[in-house]
This record gives C-alpha cells, sequence and structure tokens, in this order.
C-alpha cells in the first residue's frame, strides 16, 4: 500500500494566518500533485504531467463537440 506524508510548518498547531500567507502558497502545487498522484501512486508520478488544459466552447449543450487540448510534459519522467 503507498503511503506519503507532508509535514508543513514550523508547529504543531500553526496559525491560519501563517498557514494561508505562507505555507499554503509555498506548498499548494506539491499538494495538488499529491491529490492527481493518489488515485495511482505508482503510475501517475512516472509521467508524463498533462499541463495547459483547454476546451472550447468552454459552456455546451449536452452532445455538442468539444475540442480539448492539453501539452503532455514529459520533464520529470522517463520520456
Amino acid at each position: 500500500m503507498a503511503a506519503f506524508t507532508f509535514e508543513l510548518g514550523n508547529f504543531f498547531f500553526e496559525s491560519c494566518s501563517n498557514f494561508e500567507t505562507q505555507i499554503d502558497p509555498a506548498n499548494r502545487l506539491a499538494l495538488l500533485y499529491a491529490v492527481k498522484a493518489c488515485r495511482q501512486p505508482y503510475l501517475t508520478p512516472a509521467g508524463p504531467d498533462i499541463v495547459q488544459p483547454s476546451v472550447w466552447p468552454a459552456r455546451a449543450q449536452a452532445g455538442t463537440l468539444l475540442d480539448v487540448t492539453a501539452l503532455a510534459d514529459t520533464t520529470r519522467s522517463k520520456g
């Protein structure tokens, strides 16, 4: 079973203001990546990372065709 832990901050009970102004901004991308990786912890971190996704049109009725684009970034993976 895969597991990981994030130790954040300087104190066990960190103040909300310190969390919101320092800890969260400095760690948000890492936490978001951990959320993405938790579904398949041995596959997702191997990459590639999907970045800059976009959908056109942004709003559509059910049944409408959409144009979906994204980039596959292999910087952190084996290619």
